[in-house]
């Protein structure tokens, strides 16, 4: 089964083919905003510079960074002990 991701940052997928109601549509904007504001801004800094560290390693590696399986990201953490 498939972990949910719990970085997901784009508008959940409609319920129906209708438009939403009025009431629906202020809960899905409050939900985004929560969503966006669930980090401090420090933290989703440190999050990118680790992401564009990895996908620094993974291309001069010669591996695609998506999606990351288990092994490259064991790989990783081994180089990243190994450097120091």
């Amino acid at each position: 089964m498939a972990d949910i991701d719990d970085d997901f940052e784009g508008d959940p997928a409609p319920l129906t083919a209708r438009p939403p109601s009025p009431h629906l549509a202020a809960l899905s904007e409050k939900a985004r905003d929560y969503a966006r504001n669930a980090r401090a801004d420090n933290t989703q800094r440190a999050y990118e510079s680790d992401w564009r560290q990895f996908a620094a390693w993974l291309r001069r590696s010669g591996l695609d960074p998506l999606p990351p399986d288990p092994q490259t990201v064991g790989l990783y953490l081994a180089a990243c002990m190994q450097d120091g």
